[in-house]
């Protein structure tokens, strides 16, 4: 199998002038609020090569060809803008890196308003269509009423990010759409269950397991105040110690009860981390998806939620994943 790969930028394809000069092409897919991107390094040796204008847009294909099972064809992995240039030397190189085009919009600058009787949904779609972008959401998340919510010099994706993390969400721009899904679920988008992708032991070239007590929590306490009365409640998801104990007074039971859940499920995704080099390009195990290893020690059974997806392009094309374990279903 041969590793193929297309790149246009500003419309123009540069495959072939790039294709000379690659020494490693890098693409991150992360979950959540963590800037997908772009990194190029590039043989500069004649110090010719021209330093792509900032902000300029740049997309790219990874693939692989030949006979058989592994092929793989392009596939699309996102359009970055170029916002950081390097050129060192005497080894003459050039790296460009580049964020997410979606990333790079108003979405990101700080805004001072007030938010009261919507619910997430509601600010998703408010806030998408500022940014140009198509809402996306999980139905059950986006029911959600966060009740008065202060936007005070915050960015926009700032604001979704911390609202929706109270009831275990991630929000992410991404390809035109801005998307607000589970965490961990292994569901698409929109709520919808994705089948896990199955990997056997000869897929994987390197892994690593790992498990600790650091940040691992038996339970979560949140507090909650009714309207009109002064006296705090409180609300304990889970049993035994360590116990957190959550700052932030919700309005509501449920509402606390929700944030309690949201935040022992990401002390149980922490508490147990893996990573693993794939033997060759992967585009199925991408940021959010379930993925499972044949035939590996007991502790790799199951299923684990990618959290970042690295695509690394040298002189062969591999996908090295971050892996975390996901929470026990609803």
């Amino acid at each position: 199998m041969k590793p193929v790969f297309r790149i246009v930028a500003e419309g123009e394809d540069v495959t072939a002038p790039v294709g000379d000069r690659l020494l490693e092409l890098r693409i991150l897919d992360a979950a959540g609020i963590e800037a997908d991107t772009l990194s190029l390094t590039l043989d500069d040796r004649d110090g010719r090569l021209i330093v792509p204008p900032h902000q300029s847009l740049v997309r790219v294909w990874l693939g692989m060809s030949g006979p058989g099972a592994g092929a793989v064809p392009l596939t699309p992995m996102g359009a970055f803008r170029v916002d950081d240039t390097e050129l060192t030397g005497p080894t003459r190189q050039m790296r460009i890196r580049a964020t997410a085009a979606d990333m790079s919009s108003a979405i990101r600058a700080p805004r001072t308003r007030a938010w009261e009787g919507v619910t997430l949904g509601d600010m998703l779609r408010t806030i998408a269509g500022e940014a140009g972008l198509q809402p996306e959401a999980d139905a059950r998340l986006a029911a959600y009423a966060p009740g008065y919510v202060a936007q005070t010099a915050e960015s926009d994706l700032n604001l979704l990010t911390r609202i929706a993390r109270r009831v275990g969400g991630i929000v992410k721009p991404a390809d035109g759409r801005l998307v607000l899904a589970r965490r961990g679920a292994g569901t698409a988008a929109d709520g919808t269950p994705l089948s896990p992708v199955t990997f056997p032991m000869g897929a994987a070239s390197s892994w690593s397991w790992r498990t600790a007590d650091r940040g691992r929590y038996g339970s979560v306490a949140a507090s909650w105040t009714e309207l009109g009365s002064a006296a705090v409640n409180t609300v304990i998801v889970g049993d035994g110690q360590p116990r957190r104990v959550l700052r932030h007074v919700h309005a509501t039971e449920a509402e606390a009860a929700r944030a309690a859940q949201a935040a022992l499920d990401d002390a149980r995704r922490g508490a147990e981390t893996a990573q693993i080099t794939l033997a060759r390009f992967q585009p199925a195990a991408f940021a959010g998806a379930r993925v499972r290893f044949a035939e590996l020690r007991p502790e790799w059974a199951g299923d684990w939620t990618v959290n970042r997806a690295h695509h690394v392009l040298t002189d062969r094309l591999v996908t090295e994943l971050d892996l975390e374990r996901p929470p026990a279903p609803d």
